[in-house]
């Protein structure tokens, strides 16, 4: 557990905060946020922080987010108001600076857009992003093996895993059926975009 980078006091209010499923996940975000940001040359600190908060509205109800929106005006994804799964996102950054006092903006856009993610993630972003969903506790096969890979493959980027993670959840929602938020879409291409455009100039070079 990544105990040092979060202030004790941060920590024992996110613990009595959150339910202990809800919590679980979030130190198990937080132990691999750590490590990615360690091993790519980022902030382990706000790595720490902005994943042991980053679900910490998921434990409200939809009728919950809905009402909490509406009293502190935050506003929802007029494209896509029946996504009450992205509600947490939006009503998490505001608890996290409002309720557990974050002020780091890069701490809270990474909150914000862990769960579809967007064109143009900073590498903060992209590590909550991809801790979310390869934590020691997700059990989904998917995860486990893009778990796997980031602990045992040194060479593998920050790119090549949040294209990974882009991947998994498109082929899920789309196999469920599920609308699509154009984010995820958005980053999806641009990152394959960028492979592409690297796996092209590596053959030009040989």
């Amino acid at each position: 557990m990544a105990n040092g980078y979060v202030p004790l006091a941060l920590r024992a209010e996110i613990k009595n905060f959150l339910n202990k499923t809800t919590y679980r996940h979030a130190l198990g975000a937080e132990k691999i946020g750590v490590k990615l940001a360690i091993r790519f040359g980022e902030d382990p600190q706000k790595a720490a922080i902005a994943c042991l908060l980053h679900d910490c509205a998921k434990d409200m109800d939809h009728e919950e987010q809905r009402a909490y929106m509406k009293h502190h005006g935050i506003k929802r994804d007029l494209k896509y108001p029946r996504l009450s799964a992205l509600f947490h996102s939006r009503t998490g950054a505001h608890m996290a600076r409002d309720r557990f006092g974050i002020t780091d903006k890069d701490i809270l856009s990474a909150i914000s857009h862990h769960t579809v993610g967007r064109k143009g993630m900073t590498n903060i972003e992209k590590i909550v992003y991809i801790s979310d969903f390869i934590e020691t506790g997700r059990r989904y096969i998917g995860s486990k093996k893009l778990r796997e890979r980031f602990l045992k493959d040194k060479s593998i980027t920050l790119n090549e895993l949040a294209l990974e993670v882009a991947k998994e959840k498109l082929t899920y929602l789309i196999a469920a059926g599920h609308v699509i938020h154009a984010n995820s879409v958005a980053l999806w291409n641009e990152l394959q975009e960028k492979k592409l455009r690297d796996i092209s100039m590596e053959n030009s070079d040989k």
